[in-house]
């Protein structure tokens, strides 16, 4: 007498379509007694009900004994937002790069004396005469990060200037200088303190000369930052950078509330405040320090001026001087 093992065949039938706000994926629970488990699809390694990604922007749902039913995938449209920073939102896919969604790019502006534009769009000024962190990753995934160093420019004011932004990118520093902060810009960029004959490439970075502004360009994680007579800019994408930047441009989350926030999370009402607590701690600079305690978020007094846009002409720092 002889006996043949029962063999298993996977089985396909086809449901209605699911959209991302629908999808799931579960496990059937009971209460009361024990009950066996449930019933699976090994040819998928899913349980039962178990709703999982196929291929080619498919889900599937197991149904028992290796019938799956396939659902398809419809994306919804995209809904319009509006960036608190007045940029343009783009779309973005998801990350199973089948449906797309409107975000906020990253765009942080300085000028001045300096007066800063958040990442947000969140307007202040901070006169500080350290090397601070500009933006900084909260969790590294890119090992990118930006320092602006701001010295006093006027001998009759207390009048600070960025003279510098300090660019790493992974194994990579490079400074974009301007040497001449009153009158004509000198610009130079430097790594470990020698000058770069520009255009420059190494390790998919980039830097130019405009001649009026330094262009340092990283295609890979499309970042531009620029430094110049007229200011600075930098400028991030949120596929890389959304809701994970700290430092005087903030938080990139296209909420201005959280973006005066301090190292370690606590949120200030004022982002002047929160500016001195952000000096460059891996370099060396024993004459900045850290503020003792931390700030109440008692508000202080915003500027009366109307803060005058980044890309005006030379004739309208000067007033704003």
């Amino acid at each position: 007498m002889t006996t043949t093992s029962p063999t298993t065949h996977e089985s396909v039938v086809t449901g209605p379509p699911i959209t991302p706000e629908h999808q799931v994926s579960s496990i059937p629970t009971t209460t009361g007694s024990p009950t066996p488990p449930p019933i699976t699809c090994p040819e998928w390694d899913k349980v039962q009900n178990e709703t999982f990604w196929l291929c080619n922007c498919t889900l599937a749902r197991c149904i028992e004994n290796n019938t799956i039913e396939i659902i398809p995938y419809e994306c919804p449209e995209p809904e319009p937002i509006t960036c608190t920073n007045g940029k343009k939102p783009v779309l973005q896919w998801d990350e199973f790069y089948c449906c797309q969604r409107f975000v906020c790019d990253c765009v942080c502006e300085g000028w001045g004396d300096p007066h800063y534009i958040t990442f947000d769009g969140l307007f202040y000024s901070f006169q500080g005469n350290c090397t601070y962190v500009l933006m900084e990753e909260m969790l590294p995934r890119h090992h990118f990060k930006i320092y602006i160093d701001n010295v006093n420019c006027d001998p009759t004011e207390d009048v600070s200037c960025p003279r510098s932004i300090i660019v790493s990118y992974r194994s990579t520093v490079i400074t974009l200088k301007n040497h001449n902060l009153i009158g004509a810009a000198q610009l130079e960029a430097l790594i470990d303190g020698v000058s770069l004959r520009l255009p420059f490439t190494r390790h998919g970075v980039k830097v130019m000369n405009s001649g009026i502004n330094m262009v340092m360009e990283i295609a890979h994680l499309q970042v531009v930052v620029t430094f110049g007579v007229t200011g600075f800019s930098v400028n991030l994408p949120w596929q890389h950078f959304g809701n994970n930047t700290q430092g005087h441009c903030g938080t990139c989350s296209n909420n201005q509330a959280d973006d005066c926030m301090l190292p370690g999370g606590q949120l200030v009402e004022n982002c002047a405040v929160m500016a001195d607590y952000w000096p460059a701690k891996d370099l060396y600079q024993p004459e900045c320090h850290v503020p003792p305690g931390i700030p109440t978020n008692s508000p202080l007094p915003e500027p009366t001026q109307k803060p005058c846009k980044p890309d005006s002409s030379v004739c309208d720092l000067l007033k704003d001087r």
